[in-house]
C-alpha cells in the first residue's frame, strides 16, 4: 500500500492498479473470444474452387455451383417489375450454390456461412448487398442454414443465393468465397 505525504495509507492506488489490470485482462479475453470464431469462419485458403456445374463433397456436405452471373441487370424478383440494376457504372453479381448435407453430424441449425467477392488480386473484397438481394430473382435463402420457409434438411439439395454490386471496372476476374463455420472455405469462379 502506498503512503501519502502525511504517512497515512492510500487505499485508492491499490484499487486503481487492480482496476487497470482487470480492465486489461478483460480486453484481452474479449479480443481472443471475438477473434477465435472469426478465424474459424474465415480460413484464408479455399479447400476447392468450383465453376458452374462443378461439385465437391467437403466435411459431409456436397457443394455445387449452379450459377455465377455478372451483368448490368438481372431479372426482377417480381416479373411485373423492371429488371434489377445497380447504380450507374456498376455490375450485379449473383452466385447461386446448392448444398446437400449428407453427414448427420452436421448441425443443420448451426450451418452458418459468410460469402465475399474478390477481384483477382484478392486486395478488393465486397460483402453481400442486401438492397440488391430484395430486388433480383434469386433463391429465397441467402444463408447456408436456410430460412423458416425453406429450412436446410439432410440429403436434400438446398439453393442459396449470394448477391453483390461491384464497379464495372472490376468485372475482369471475380471470385466468390463461402466460408462455412466449423467447415471449409469454398471458392467459386464464373
Amino acid at each position: 500500500m502506498r503512503r501519502r505525504r502525511d504517512g497515512t495509507a492510500s487505499r485508492w492506488s491499490g484499487g486503481l492498479r487492480l482496476a487497470v489490470v482487470g480492465g486489461a485482462a478483460a480486453l484481452v479475453v474479449a479480443g481472443v473470444t471475438g477473434w477465435y470464431p472469426y478465424a474459424q469462419l474465415s480460413p484464408h485458403v479455399p479447400a476447392v474452387t468450383l465453376r458452374p456445374g462443378a461439385e465437391a463433397e467437403l466435411a459431409g456436405v456436397r457443394y455445387r455451383l449452379e450459377r455465377f452471373e455478372v451483368a448490368p441487370t438481372l431479372p426482377a424478383k417480381d416479373p411485373k417489375d423492371p429488371p434489377a440494376q445497380g447504380p450507374p457504372g456498376s455490375l450485379l453479381v449473383l452466385v447461386v450454390v446448392s448444398q446437400t448435407v449428407l453427414d448427420r453430424s452436421v448441425a443443420l441449425d448451426e450451418h452458418y456461412c459468410d460469402a465475399t467477392l474478390t477481384e483477382d488480386d484478392g486486395a478488393t473484397v465486397w460483402q453481400t448487398d442486401s438492397d440488391f438481394t430484395t430486388l433480383a430473382a434469386r433463391p429465397a435463402s441467402f444463408g447456408c442454414a436456410g430460412t423458416e420457409e425453406s429450412p436446410l434438411r439432410y440429403d436434400v439439395a438446398h439453393e442459396t443465393g449470394f448477391s453483390f454490386v461491384v464497379p464495372a471496372a472490376a468485372a475482369g476476374h471475380l471470385s466468390a468465397r463461402m466460408a462455412v463455420r466449423d467447415g471449409p472455405t469454398v471458392a467459386f469462379e464464373p
